[in-house]
């Protein structure tokens, strides 16, 4: 008898007998269920940061860290250190011969969604004013980039549209300069969102 022939035979065999050991044959399938499932969900969540870091990295780029930080969120850099880095030889410059190095920060918040209310956890990169030449890749699609020292974010589209109740100053995505900041802050004045405080303060910096 060949090999594909005592396969055959041996399968055969084992499904005439599952009627037998049924229970048995059900503990082994569950517990091959439980096991395989997590696993797999693992994997594809691993597949899935894999293949976005892979989209979104560059060969050109290089993230430091402070020793023992395991990523961007544990890691501290003194302002000193960052000059330091930003000085040192293969450093790419730009134009005007400045180091084209970002000193950033890594937040995070929890914001409620537009369509559930339910929470969510957003992260807040600060960046410095090299980071369009850092991250060319990124475009503004409407408004302008964001002025320093300003309360002012840059947001995706997505993002706008989940949470822009909560977004009070978006500089990327806000193309009408100081009117249309006045009448967004205007409306979340009426709808309670702000006060009128607040509301004075926007309205000053708009117009500053």
């Amino acid at each position: 008898m060949n090999m594909l022939g005592q396969i055959s035979a041996v399968t055969r065999m084992s499904l005439r007998t599952v009627p037998h050991r049924l229970g048995s044959s059900l503990v082994v399938v569950i517990g091959m269920a439980c096991a395989v499932g997590p696993l797999v969900s693992i994997l594809s969540m691993s597949a899935g940061f894999l293949r976005t870091m892979g989209a979104t990295g560059s060969p050109s780029r290089a993230i430091i860290l402070s020793d023992g930080a395991l990523g961007e969120w544990g890691s501290s850099l003194a302002h000193g250190q960052a000059a330091i880095i930003a000085d040192l030889p293969g450093v790419q410059k730009d134009g005007a011969r400045k180091p084209v190095v970002s000193a950033e920060y890594i937040g995070y918040t929890v914001v409620p969604k537009k369509s559930d209310g339910l929470d969510a956890y957003l992260t807040v990169r600060g960046v410095s004013t090299e980071n369009p030449n850092l991250r060319p890749e990124i475009k503004l699609v409407s408004g302008r980039m964001f002025r320093p020292g300003k309360y002012e974010i840059i947001v995706g589209q997505a993002a706008q549209a989940q949470f822009d109740d909560r977004i009070r100053t978006v500089a990327g995505s806000n193309g009408a300069g100081a009117a249309s900041e006045i009448e967004k802050a205007n409306q979340l004045l009426s709808s309670g969102a702000i006060t009128q405080a607040e509301y004075d303060a926007i309205k000053q910096k708009a117009l500053a």
